[in-house]
């Protein structure tokens, strides 16, 4: 360590830190590699800019070459299961081949420690389905887990042992605790989160989510136990102790990322406390660790949220008191409020005071209770002052929320730079007038979607479904058209969010399986359908003063005009009773068709001989062989072709006749389950092309 301090001498591990965080922001959001500019001021006079700069090259080289290393296909079929998260229709598998790890689900039921044979295809991990929704293949990629397997047959060989059995075992025990406090052993002791949805929910609400997770706070608790029980031996007894005790409590954990860096801080700081180490050499350095074991670590908001408070407490001044307590709370809500906005589509004002009453409480009260219930007997007191503190916070989980639409990486660093100004004012008068800049910040990244100059239309990834979003620029009109499973998810993203039209084209499931949802979340202003469609899931919508509407009405929203092309009449079939629409976007001219059929298709191009004519069409029926006949494509002679469909589905869609069809007339073609959500736009000024470049 003294060589490594010669050449990365102490009080400067953050820079190398730095250099890092701007590759990593870089590859998410290609304008942040600016942020080198400043840096470089920064580094004006360090003797080892060179150094730093060369780390970051190499750093930008490894993180590009690492997933093709670590990224490898399964060859052989035996795999063996170390770990299992049972649902109530399914199971979700990870299992390990030659050091590497995958994951399939099944509704059969394998043990941990099973070695199973499979007969499977492995296919890659997915991307976000919707824009700002959950990226499965980073996520997973955190976990070193790039491909899933699609299970044929699966026949078990044996049963060995397993590290995670120990785990399994301890669940067993503590079912046979109270169900409260065996809610709390379960997370505190194994990081398995069991409580009731509601109640994370209300958790969320009240700004005490963070300490439901293993953290640095329940590190230094369970750390100070330990010292505490072997004061008596000298500091290297305690140390060969301690160490591997909490590492191997790492492992029963799964890996807690928030509590690795807890651990690593920890061991580097003692360790070299001798050598004048800061606790911020100490978590630069257990950041550029942890970073350089796995780069995907990135993707985890409880890895990002873990540094990123812990940094900023390290470079204030806190004293010992409630004074210092207050700015504790405080530091950590406004650094981590975007990044928790993204995770809760909004801001629980409230949450700035429960959650620092809570805080308070929680390390001196509720953390003894949790670890003395282990005790027997003591589970008797423990169950009903937890079951008390649960409903306290049912109680104080306050619904005001302030909705706010998905922020950018960009616009997190901006915020954060703002924040950071804030932070070191020299005076109370300074803090107040750059808070003022924050804040105004803040509402300007919130209302900024009002402002938006760009319009789009997104052809929702809702799997075997449909969904279409029509956005115009400055909120001018938003139509929704159709709400399969997952919409809901999306429009949360967008902020405080209003639908001017929303469209159902007919009652199947798989059309409308989210509307009433979206109704009580959302402000609906009109929803119409078609007049001859008696699904129970239609008529359910009746009091939400649903309306029907028929061909040849015209509806005007903005600089939109849409019109209503069909059903023609009452084919007595729910699919081609679906709702017809044509608008012009833009340059182009949309057609959307719901599920019709041969039939609906040839009235449609009889009745509309010379206004069919689409430059964009949207497959009826997930491109099934009913429909998209070429009597219909010789119509509506499109140049682009959208088809809604599952990656997966029972019925093969789309159809090969389909795709042959589309394909006979040029069209070019685009599948949800190829492309994810298709988002078509036009760009109106330059900078947002640079903004939003994603297509």
């Amino acid at each position: 360590m003294k060589k490594l301090n010669i050449s990365l001498p102490f009080n400067y591990f953050h820079y190398y830190a730095f250099v890092l965080v701007i590759v990593l922001l870089g590859l998410s959001c290609p304008l942040c590699f600016l942020l080198i500019i400043p840096f470089l001021k920064l580094l004006k006079n360090y003797q080892h800019k060179g150094a730093v700069i060369g780390f970051g090259i190499v750093f930008l080289a490894y993180v590009l070459f690492y997933p093709l290393v670590t990224s490898k296909k399964p060859i052989g079929s035996q795999f063996k299961v170390n770990e299992k998260i049972a649902k109530t229709s399914y199971n979700t598998y990870f299992v390990t081949q030659k050091g590497r790890k995958y994951l399939f689900y099944s509704k059969e039921k394998f043990e941990i420690g099973d070695t199973l044979r499979i007969d499977y295809t492995a296919i890659e991990l997915s991307k976000e389905r919707t824009p700002n929704g959950f990226n499965q293949k980073n996520y997973y990629a955190s976990k070193r887990i790039y491909y899933q397997l699609l299970p044929a047959e699966i026949e078990v060989i044996k049963n060995s042992f397993h590290p995670n059995k120990i785990k399994e075992k301890l669940k067993t025990v503590f079912n046979k605790y109270p169900p409260i406090t065996q809610n709390y052993l379960k997370l505190f002791i194994l990081a398995e989160d069991e409580f009731e949805e509601d109640f994370k929910t209300a958790k969320t609400k009240a700004g005490i989510a963070h300490l439901f997770a293993l953290s640095g706070l329940h590190f230094n608790f369970i750390f100070s136990g330990i010292i505490l029980l072997f004061k008596r031996f000298n500091l290297k007894v305690r140390e060969n102790i301690i160490y591997p005790f909490m590492f191997g409590y790492l492992l029963l954990t799964g890996f807690s990322l928030s509590l690795f860096r807890a651990l690593l801080m920890a061991f580097i700081y003692f360790k070299f406390k001798s050598q004048n180490i800061t606790k911020l050499d100490s978590l630069s350095f257990a950041f550029i660790i942890m970073i350089l074991i796995n780069p995907f670590y990135r993707f985890r908001v409880g890895f990002i949220l873990s540094f990123l408070i812990s940094f900023f407490l390290l470079t204030i001044k806190i004293e010992r008191s409630f004074r210092g307590l207050s700015k504790v709370h405080l530091v950590a809500f406004f650094s981590s409020l975007l990044i928790v906005s993204n995770l809760n589509n909004g801001i629980y004002p409230f949450s700035l005071i429960t959650g620092f009453i809570y805080t308070l409480i929680f390390p001196f009260l509720i953390m003894p209770i949790i670890y003395l219930s282990l005790i027997p007997g003591v589970h008797f007191i423990s169950e009903p002052l937890l079951s008390g503190f649960n409903h306290s916070i049912n109680a104080f989980s306050f619904e005001s929320q302030i909705k706010m639409p998905y922020q950018s990486s960009l616009a997190i660093v901006f915020y954060l730079m703002i924040f950071v100004f804030v932070l070191f004012a020299k005076d109370l008068k300074s803090v107040v007038k750059r808070s003022v800049g924050l804040l105004l910040f803040t509402f300007l990244v919130a209302v900024f979607p009002n402002y938006n100059p760009n319009g789009k239309v997104y052809f929702l990834d809702v799997g075997q479904g449909d969904t279409t979003l029509i956005t115009r620029p400055c909120n001018s009109c938003n139509v929704l058209i159709d709400a399969h499973t997952g919409t809901l998810n999306f429009l949360k993203t967008l902020g405080d969010f209003e639908i001017d039209y929303f469209f159902l084209t007919h009652g199947d499931y798989d059309h409308v399986s989210e509307a009433e949802q979206i109704i009580k979340e959302f402000k609906v202003k009109r929803i119409y359908t078609n007049p001859y469609d008696d699904s129970d899931l239609i008529r359910d919508l009746e009091k939400y003063h649903l309306k029907y509407t028929k061909a040849g009405d015209i509806f005007y929203c903005g600089d939109l005009t849409i019109h209503v092309l069909g059903p023609l009449r009452d084919y007595q079939s729910s699919n081609n009773n679906s709702l017809v629409l044509q608008t012009k976007i833009d340059d182009q001219v949309y057609l959307f068709t719901g599920d019709i059929e041969q039939e609906a298709e040839f009235d449609l191009a009889n009745t509309y001989r010379h206004s069919l004519k689409s430059d964009i069409l949207h497959v009826s029926h997930h491109g099934a062989k009913t429909g998209t006949t070429m009597l219909f494509l010789d119509y509506v002679n499109p140049q682009e072709a959208i088809i809604s469909v599952g990656l997966f589905n029972y019925y093969n869609h789309p159809d090969k006749q389909t795709i042959a069809n589309l394909k006979s007339k040029n069209i070019k073609i685009y599948q949800t389950s190829k492309n994810q959500t298709i988002v078509k736009r036009k760009y109106r000024f330059f900078l947002t092309v640079l903004l939003y470049k994603k297509e």
